[in-house]
């Protein structure tokens, strides 16, 4: 089962609707039943807000200690959207003192000096063929102020994950 966690002021009623276009067991739950998950589910952190609003929903820094090792020993399989993702790296420059998951070595951080979010098409080089359809370089559109910046490369083009 997918479960999408259910947070205050993020975006997972727009990932719900999507997922049930192509997918038949997906669901939400409270941030209340995130230690019941299993290793039979795929968990999912959905976008929009703020760190320090996501632990408080979810409970703490303690419960995400707890959720982490759970993750860990039942191997669940996680995806982070936007938030999500600054929640399952090391930390974030978004919020420092903030505790994440961890799950993942890197860092995000903040991609322009100024406020304004990227907006539009940015080319990606991606490490896996993930997707062997589409052909690279790879176009996506994007919107977004923090990436986790894994490596320059010599034409000063940005790889994100």
């Amino acid at each position: 089962m997918i479960k999408i966690v259910s947070l205050r002021n993020s975006n997972h009623s727009n990932l719900l609707v999507a997922m049930r276009m192509s997918i038949e067991n997906v669901t939400l739950i409270e941030p209340d039943e995130l230690l019941t998950v299993g290793n039979r589910d795929t968990l999912i952190f959905p976008g929009v807000g703020h760190l320090s609003s996501l632990l408080t929903d979810i409970g703490g820094n303690q419960i995400a200690l707890k959720l982490r090792e759970r993750i860990i020993h039942k191997q669940i399989p996680v995806l982070g959207v936007c938030l999500g993702m600054h929640f399952m790296c090391r930390s974030s420059e978004e919020d420092t003192n903030a505790k994440t998951l961890e799950l993942i070595p890197h860092r995000i951080s903040k991609l322009y000096e100024d406020t304004r979010p990227s907006v539009g098409w940015m080319r990606c080089i991606q490490k896996h063929n993930v997707d062997q359809d589409l052909n690279h370089p790879k176009y996506l559109y994007c919107t977004h102020s923090y990436g986790s910046i894994m490596q320059e490369t010599k034409h000063d083009d940005k790889v994100l994950s």
